[in-house]
């Protein structure tokens, strides 16, 4: 049965443009012959392994029965306050279709038109009745913020503090996107950032990216947000999402967009009703350990003639004789010793085609007699940690220009004198 909607809803006098009903138990609306409705689209929490929120997704259908995404509906807008006008049913379809249907344990994320935005105060206490109306708690909401399309960054930072001081949560949307950057998140200080879909797209065919997108979610961690992968489309997609330390998830692998919340969704990655991330935990480690057994099988044969080199030069026996062997191995870069200060002890040691594994212009680096690489965390835990071997995390080398590790070992020469002996491996496609 559809029911025609009065204004008893204090917010509802407001939208001049448009006629509302309630259809089938969910709320719909037409605004200039588009039936516009909500859709819902899931964000998993990979520690929690289920749903901690919603988007919510405005969708319109025309008069041809085709289907209109927000921001085409939005781009058929031609005056301010039919954006506003807009941009609030957007919020009050959402509002009224997510409580009619959810309880208070779980977000609801609503984007906020930069219009709407740059006028929060002025145009902001519909929300608050929205929420009052509702009996819905603003610490449940999430305002995302496309914040690259605001010019006036006073207007924002004022936005912001408008909504964090309902009680609401922020989200910077599509981070890595244009010029979006780190500035913009330790001054707005965001609880969520949602990084664009372009960073995930091509991640399995990027391996810069693959190693890049741990080290931003560690660098936004430290910043104090939480991070928000959007645009999860397929499983190695949402392994890669896995590995990066990632907190949540939202993309079609998981789950599509739905007018109802998690009724009849599943995925590959979910179990029934889309509320269970089991099959992607147990796909996630048991690639962990198949990576850890590979990664332990090439390592063994550098450190087994590593650890042989120690032995030797603990007996007195020449660096430049016991090393040769080390510098045959297929991917060795170099070798070299360093003192207890991190002070370089001569030249490096190179495998005979060293010429060839040089770009020229990283030539003006080869030359590393009294370098210091007391910075550096590989010689700083073999001084902590005499005796054993220590694998650094992979980085780019100096002297090659590519990516590397670097094992470490500190023992005592035939003059009693401590060294931290050290060798670089090519890790570029590892």
């Amino acid at each position: 049965m559809t029911k025609q909607l009065t204004n008893e809803d204090s917010v509802l006098s407001s939208y001049k443009n448009a006629s509302h009903i309630v259809s089938g138990g969910g709320y719909e609306a037409s605004v200039n012959g588009i039936e516009l409705h909500s859709n819902f689209q899931p964000i998993y929490s990979l520690s929690h392994r289920k749903p901690i929120g919603y988007e919510g997704l405005l969708r319109g259908i025309d008069v041809e029965s085709k289907s209109i995404s927000r921001s085409e509906i939005f781009n058929t807008l031609r005056s301010k306050e039919d954006v506003i006008e807009l941009d609030r049913l957007s919020c009050y379809l959402h509002i009224k279709n997510y409580v009619r249907q959810t309880d208070e344990l779980n977000w609801l994320f609503l984007n906020v038109h930069p219009v709407v935005l740059m006028n929060g105060k002025q145009n902001g206490s519909y929300i608050e009745a929205l929420f009052n109306d509702n009996d819905i708690k603003p610490e449940n909401i999430v305002i995302e913020i496309l914040e690259e399309s605001v010019d006036d960054k006073d207007k924002l930072n004022e936005a912001i503090e408008y909504y964090r001081e309902l009680g609401c949560l922020i989200a910077i949307d599509d981070f890595g996107k244009g010029n979006s950057n780190f500035d913009r998140v330790l001054e707005i200080k965001p609880d969520i950032v949602k990084f664009d879909k372009s960073i995930i797209k091509d991640i399995k065919y990027n391996s810069v990216a693959n190693r890049m997108l741990p080290n931003l979610v560690s660098l936004i961690h430290e910043c104090g947000s939480l991070v928000l992968l959007e645009g999860i489309e397929e499983e190695e997609q949402a392994l890669r999402a896995v590995d990066s330390g990632a907190d949540f998830v939202q993309g079609y692998y998981l789950a599509k967009p739905n007018r109802d919340l998690l009724i009849d969704i599943t995925s590959d990655a979910v179990g029934e009703g889309g509320m269970d991330l089991s099959h992607l935990c147990s796909a996630y480690q048991s690639r962990v350990t198949q990576r850890e057994e590979s990664s332990t099988r090439k390592l063994n044969t550098y450190i087994v003639a590593f650890n042989g080199i120690s032995d030797a030069i603990k007996s007195g026996q020449p660096v430049e004789k016991v090393i040769k062997d080390l510098l045959q191995l297929s991917g060795v870069e170099r070798c070299y010793m360093l003192n207890r200060k991190g002070h370089q002890l001569g030249n490096n040691y190179f495998p005979e085609d060293h010429a060839e594994l040089f770009p020229e212009r990283f030539v003006v680096l080869e030359e590393q007699t009294c370098a210091s690489w007391f910075r550096r965390p590989y010689f700083r835990r073999a001084i902590s940690e005499s005796g054993e071997v220590h694998i650094s995390r992979p980085y780019l080398s100096m002297t090659a220009g590519i990516v590397c590790i670097t094992l470490s070992i500190m023992v005592k020469d035939q003059d009693g004198n401590n060294i931290v002996l050290c060798c670089d491996i090519d890790w570029t496609d590892r």
